[in-house]
């Protein structure tokens, strides 16, 4: 199967990347190299123009599952802007709301649709080229404007500043939890070292290693204020 990727649009910490033709095990690769190189050189907002995509199979949705879960990774992420059937099937597999799958952005084809999208286990599962049935023909869609573009990038822009004050948000928790662990380790620590010098104790633990384990809370949320 055939699958042309182009980068359209680059900016300094995102970018749009658009793919035609028929998306299968064989071919997303292509896709994921690029997205990987785009991601690596600090454009982690990625837009997926997926208008013109064909047919997507079981293997090239996971395909944009990992180009997502890697630029989330880089506080980052992936919105798909999908035909109409590809946002019908994306909507069923990705239900909203999930930070692990991509943002769906449903758009009107570009062109009326030959055939039909459909989306079937990869061929590495065992199953053949899927059939495709074909539909009536439709009237015929103006060509999206670059504005349609602008307001993608801007929705990621958004999602940024969202994850960003997300990630903010979770590390001032880690810090606080961190710190509080700490201080219970110490407290154990106190409270083993009293009973440590009581006659006939039994107690096998002294408080060091709580104390131990005390200074290496307090590292990590040393490390979560840092950042």
């Amino acid at each position: 199967m055939n699958l042309w990727v182009k980068v359209t649009q680059r900016e300094s910490d995102s970018a749009v990347v658009s793919v035609s033709g028929e998306m299968d095990l064989f071919s997303c690769p292509r896709l994921e190299g690029i997205a990987t190189g785009l991601i690596g050189d600090g454009r982690v907002h990625l837009v997926l123009d997926a208008v013109r995509l064909k047919f997507c199979d079981l293997a090239g949705v996971r395909a944009l599952e990992r180009v997502h879960i890697a630029a989330a990774g880089a506080c980052g992420g992936l919105i798909v802007w999908a035909s109409r059937p590809l946002g019908r099937l994306l909507a069923l597999l990705w239900p909203e709301g999930r930070p692990d799958r991509p943002a769906v952005v449903r758009a009107a084809p570009m062109a009326p649709l030959e055939r039909r999208l459909v989306l079937l286990p990869g061929r590495g599962e065992g199953f053949g080229r899927p059939r495709v049935a074909p539909v009536r023909p439709m009237a015929a869609v103006p060509r999206t404007s670059g504005q349609d573009r602008e307001t993608l990038l801007e929705r990621s822009r958004l999602l940024r500043e969202q994850a960003r004050t997300h990630m903010a948000t979770m590390r001032k928790r880690a810090e606080s939890i961190c710190a509080g662990l700490a201080d219970a380790q110490e407290r154990l620590a106190a409270l083993h070292h009293a009973l440590a010098e009581r006659p006939c104790s039994g107690l096998s633990c002294d408080g060091d290693s709580h104390l131990a384990k005390a200074d290496g809370f307090r590292r990590q949320a040393e490390i979560f204020a840092c950042h």
